[in-house]
């Protein structure tokens, strides 16, 4: 049984933000590795991908680039006997693999904030998955009172225009989603903006796959992914 306990107290990770327990990477790679073990619980603390860079900089791939958390930032895998997870008051900021549970039971994610989530393809800010080493299905998760916002550079909300203060690509506009320019995107669409702009169009909110029983989902949200929820034809249940 392990308690990794922090003094981060909902610090949002942005380069001003240098107050409480923060862990910052500028790897790919996961940032707590879990195997088989049970009793694990995880609070108040901010996970940081790469602090480089200025937060208002767009970019396809987030605020300069985040990370992509390797397998998850937070990597479970479970055998059998290995339950009893929290994983609490825990900020992700520019990474997209978040929390990732394999074979994982009775586990809590609870009042967890993930924010500038990067556009990397395949990839799930929760991901939850059997465990196919050993066959260990996963079952009796709970997610309560957490916020998702997929979008890469959330401050891009609304109608984004030319004379957008941000100077994404360098000409006084900002890189949308899918990477184009607002001078880009206006030609292609007969002069019509997008309306938001900053929906992640690669990374879902929550992946469900393999053999898995009993998600609760309460009092969350899941904003501008490229799927708040998304269920893998691999998934099967009881």
């Amino acid at each position: 049984s392990i308690t990794l306990q922090g003094t981060a107290t909902g610090c949002p990770g942005g380069p001003s933000d240098n107050y409480g327990s923060r862990i910052i990477s500028t790897m790919n790679d996961e940032f707590i590795n879990i195997d088989n073990s049970r009793g694990i619980h995880i609070k108040d603390l901010t996970f940081v991908g790469n602090l480089t860079g200025s937060e208002t900089n767009s970019s396809l791939n987030g605020c300069p680039t985040g990370s992509t958390g390797g397998n998850g930032a937070i990597h479970v895998a479970s055998g059998p006997g290995s339950q009893n997870f929290l994983f609490e008051n825990l900020v992700f900021h520019r990474i997209a693999n978040c929390i990732t549970l394999k074979g994982t039971s009775r586990a809590t994610i609870r009042s967890c904030v993930f924010d500038k989530i990067p556009n990397i393809a395949n990839t799930n800010v929760i991901g939850i998955n059997e465990n196919s080493a050993n066959n260990e299905r996963a079952d009796q998760i709970r997610i309560e009172g957490c916020i998702i916002d997929g979008s890469p550079h959330p401050a891009f909300s609304g109608q984004v225009g030319s004379s957008a203060g941000t100077s994404g690509n360098g000409n006084g506009g900002a890189y949308y989603a899918n990477g184009v320019t607002q001078t880009e995107h206006d030609t292609e669409n007969n002069g019509k903006s997008f309306e938001t702009g900053t929906i992640n169009t690669e990374c879902s909110g929550l992946g469900i796959y393999g053999f898995v029983n009993t998600i609760f989902i309460n009092q969350c949200s899941f904003i501008r992914c490229k799927n708040g929820v998304n269920i893998a034809n691999t998934w099967t249940g009881e």
